[in-house]
Parts: C-alpha cells; structure tokens; sequence
C-alpha cells in the first residue's frame, strides 16, 4: 500500500514550528522599530540643536534662536526663551509617542558666539532601547 500525503501530527509539528518562528520574528521587528525610531529621533534633536546655533551665530532675524520639546513636537525657536519666543518664527517637527525624552526643555543659543544657555544630557527611550545625547558648553552635540 503506498499512502501519499501528511499525517496529522506532522502538519501539527509544521504549524508549530511555523508559529514559534512568526512570534519571535514579530518581537526582533518590533526592537528595529523601535531603535530605528530612537535613532531618527537622536538624529533630528542634533539637527535642530545644530541649526538652532547657526542661526543665532548668523544673527538670523537679529536674535537668540533654541530649541524646545513641548506638547509631544520639537520646536525651533527665536527669542531668549520659548516663552518669549517670536511665534511666527517657529519651526515645529511631531515627537513620536513611542519615544520617551527625559532631561530636555528647551536650550537657547546667544546670538554672535552660539553659546548654549545650558548644556543637557537628554535621554531618548522607547521599548528597552536608550539613546544618550549631550550638549557641550560650546553647543556640540554629541550623540
């Protein structure tokens, strides 16, 4: 007798293995999500932390220029806090919810020498993922 086809313990040893590879593979994406996000996230804090000091340095619009987290949006900003900022003036990127800042408020650049107002060590988190970024008293990012 010659029988072709599967036994029902091998399609049931097959799912499993196909089950187990499928939930492990979802959590190491979910991880590179998520260090991908912090990595963007490190990124475009040094961008507009450098920018920020370029335009101060420039005098660009004659005046200090910063750098703010506030309500879940990185702000580039002109004035000498974000309170008393120049609204129109506000360069405004979303934060992504995911991703956790600690040690961060708002840093301003002085116009002519780009001095920082002080030097933060932010901390970027998200999922076990942690990212350190600190700002010299020069205003060089380091990440």
């Amino acid at each position: 007798m010659n029988n072709r086809g599967f036994s029902l313990i091998e399609v049931v040893i097959v799912m499993t293995i196909m089950l187990l590879v499928g939930v492990s593979s979802s959590s190491f994406y979910a991880r590179f999500l998520t260090q991908n996000s912090v990595d963007n996230l490190s990124d475009q804090i040094a961008a507009q932390v450098r920018k920020a000091q370029l335009y101060a340095e420039l005098g660009r619009f004659d005046g200090p220029w910063g750098v703010a987290t506030r309500s879940g949006n990185l702000v580039l900003f002109k004035g000498t806090s974000y309170a008393a900022r120049n609204a129109a003036l506000d360069e405004k990127f979303t934060l992504n919810p995911a991703i956790s800042i600690n040690g961060f408020t708002d840093v301003v650049f002085s116009q002519i020498t780009g001095k920082p107002s002080s030097t933060p060590t932010i901390t970027l988190s998200g999922r076990g993922v942690f990212k350190t970024i600190t700002i010299n008293s020069q205003g060089m990012v380091d990440r």
